[in-house]
């Protein structure tokens, strides 16, 4: 039989989706304006391995879960590069460099043990009510599994110690750890640097300027989903996005003429699968004047679709936020991709991690298209019945759940299967979001599909 490392390098589509290249696509976001603090869409594709994608993913998610961990974390930086050198580094609270239970490692380390030995962790307690993204003891030790090699760079301020440490040739081979004084630190950091085995993964250097924007795409979802106190940098450019709203904004706003050719970053999709503690201060939940963020008004979005509205639901521990907008109304301008899907976008988080499907987004649909189902009835003045795929065909959605525990359909972590308690009181829109609904012509919308389907019933 195969022990767990020579599990995952004999079967790594178990653990971080398919290592088969396939054409990717998504929204890149183009940076336009004087100084080029705005973003327009576009969507571009690629081909690459979804497993890179998700390596990447597992040392963000990291970054943020760290940033609920300890609130004096204020930033999260990373960085990748053609030659596939992929980095990442969070402030706040790090890992002890202590020894881990000295009779079970025989004096190792405990970082060398998070970040060498899968199952090992602090997640496996489910009494506890974590609102992280880690689960299953194995993320990071994937990445180091499946890398030519990996760097970590520890400053524990609390310890007074810098640890380094570096893995190679797929963990096979572990150098021991330095340790010097660190005692003039006055914060502690994590630095995780790596280079994955990009032939074990179908793919070879350089990589494409397409497949560079799609990896990018997660640090600009990672300004979406942490505390506004959290900066976020790409490749040393602070990122504009604090706020979930600011982020929606920017996925139906197409690129203006004359915008930077160069995409920034893209958020991917595969064809084979695939906020916490923002300031609410500015936001109530059903108020028309959440329009406002960070002094600009975002009611109108140029040439592209348009603002609807922001809600914010909790249940037991549980909350989910949610923003609507207008698809612009020609998605083919959005893209040069043959096989560009002509759907409005539905981008969904949970606890920080790109999931795009699964209960979460299921409930926000279907509450959105029972409640436009009343409005549609009034109007015909006939029971009608709309069905969330027509809500999800009228309609740009972001949707980020923040719940403890949350539950998979696979370590990939593309689709939510977690129960949500009670779902009616969770997510219930308020009647004023349904008048913006209908304020910006999605119930009108409805209502002549329903005419046309009426109209062809009599004709035949």
């Amino acid at each position: 039989w195969l022990d767990p490392k020579q599990h995952v390098l004999a079967r790594p589509d178990t653990y971080v989706g398919s290592v088969s290249p396939c054409k990717m696509e998504g929204h890149v976001f183009v940076p336009f304006g004087k100084e080029g603090g705005e973003y327009a869409t576009r969507m571009e594709e690629t081909t690459a391995s979804p497993a890179l994608f998700k390596l990447w993913d597992e040392a963000i998610v990291n970054a943020i879960d760290n940033h609920r961990r300890d609130e004096t974390q204020t930033e999260i930086r990373a960085s990748v590069t053609k030659e596939g050198v992929f980095e990442v580094k969070n402030d706040g609270r790090t890992i002890t460099t202590e020894v881990w239970d000295e009779e079970k490692t025989g004096g190792r380390r405990t970082p060398e043990i998070l970040f060498g030995e899968l199952l090992s962790g602090e997640n496996f307690d489910d009494e506890k009510k974590r609102l992280g993204g880690g689960r299953n003891g194995i993320g990071v030790k994937v990445i180091n599994l499946l890398s030519d090699w990996m760097e970590i760079v520890l400053v524990n301020a609390e310890e007074g110690v810098k640890y380094v440490q570096r893995f190679e040739s797929n963990l096979s081979v572990i150098h021991p750890p330095k340790l010097t004084k660190a005692t003039k630190a006055k914060t502690s950091s994590t630095t995780v640097r790596w280079k994955p085995d990009l032939p074990r993964l179908g793919m070879d250097l350089p990589l494409s300027e397409s497949t560079l924007r799609l990896l990018e795409a997660r640090v600009f979802d990672a300004a979406a989903c942490t505390e506004r106190r959290v900066r976020v940098f790409l490749n040393g450019q602070k990122i504009p996005f604090r706020t979930l709203k600011e982020y929606s904004l920017s996925l139906v706003r197409p690129c203006p003429s004359g915008s930077e050719e160069t995409a920034k970053t893209a958020t991917p999709s595969c064809d084979e699968d695939q906020r916490d503690g923002h300031d609410q201060s500015q936001v109530r939940e059903g108020e028309d004047d959440c329009d406002e963020v960070g002094g600009e008004r975002l009611e109108e979005t140029t040439q592209g679709g348009d603002w609807i509205g922001y809600e914010i639901g909790e249940e037991e521990g549980t909350r989910i936020e949610v923003c609507a907008l207008t698809p612009p109304s020609d998605l083919s301008s959005f893209s040069s991709c043959s096989s560009s899907s002509s759907s409005p976008l539905l981008v969904g988080f949970v606890n920080g991690i790109r999931c795009s499907e699964g209960t979460h987004v299921d409930l926000v649909l279907r509450r959105l298209a029972e409640g436009m189902s009343d409005l549609v009835t009034k109007k015909r003045k006939v029971p009608t019945q709309v069905r969330p795929s027509q809500v999800r065909e009228r309609t740009t959605l972001v949707v980020h759940l923040l719940t403890p525990n949350p539950s998979f359909s696979s370590q990939s972590k593309t689709k939510l299967d977690s129960k949500l308690p009670q779902p009616s009181s969770l997510f219930s829109p308020s009647p004023s979001l349904l008048k913006a609904f209908e304020r910006r012509g999605v119930v009108d919308s409805l209502l002549s599909s329903f005419q046309r389907a009426t109209d062809e019933k009599d004709l035949k």
